[in-house]
């Protein structure tokens, strides 16, 4: 999340992208297992596996 502040008088706002893009390395072998998991903003959690290719 980043945080935005409007300078016009409003309250300040988080900018959330819709679908974002993240990118990342991990160290691992072909054939391991990473999970990630996440809380968004609204206290929401899922969290989602996959084997290294």
């Amino acid at each position: 999340m980043v945080p935005v502040r409007i300078r016009s008088g409003y309250a300040n706002t988080e900018s959330i992208s819709r679908n974002p893009y993240l990118s990342f390395e991990i160290p691992g072998r072909k054939g391991d297992l990473i999970t990630i998991s996440w809380l968004d903003n609204r206290g929401n959690s899922d969290s989602a596996s996959a084997k290294v290719r």
